[in-house]
């Protein structure tokens, strides 16, 4: 074999590996989603400073988080909607990987304190799901912001 079949060799083989990713990544995605909403959202905990990217799914009785990347199909973290509590929303004083001009909250569950950053859009629709009824109830929750 020549040099020039070595280097299409590497190449067919890097992109196969490549595209195999990120087909990993769209049906991983696919999977977690599980037909619920589905949005990018960072977490950072106290014992965690830095920013990690996830996907956050409502679902009918908690909020799931999932990191970005990794093979996991389980969430990394769930809160439960009736204890979740979000705090006042404000601009990100940091820059937020992906999110550009994100704004971040205060939250809180069972679990510990935390911080979350998402783009307003996403931080709206979250606090709708927090005032909406759950799934088979007739009524309301009240707000769980402080």
């Amino acid at each position: 074999m020549g040099l020039l079949e070595i280097t299409e060799l590497v190449l067919g083989v890097l992109l196969a590996l490549l595209l195999v990713c990120i087909g990993f990544v769209l049906v991983r995605r696919h999977l977690i989603a599980d037909d619920k909403p589905l949005m990018l959202c960072a977490l950072r905990t106290p014992a965690k400073p830095e920013w990690r990217l996830g996907l956050l799914r409502f679902g009918g009785q908690s909020l799931d988080w999932f990191t970005i990347f990794g093979p996991a199909l389980r969430p990394a973290t769930t809160w439960n909607r009736s204890t979740f509590q979000l705090g006042p929303p404000a601009p990100s004083a940091e820059l937020v990987p992906v999110l550009g001009e994100a704004l971040t909250a205060p939250a809180s569950d069972q679990g510990g304190d935390f911080e979350i950053a998402m783009q307003p859009a996403a931080l709206t629709a979250m606090r709708a799901w927090m005032e909406s009824s759950p799934p088979g109830s007739s009524t309301s929750l009240p707000g769980q912001f402080t």
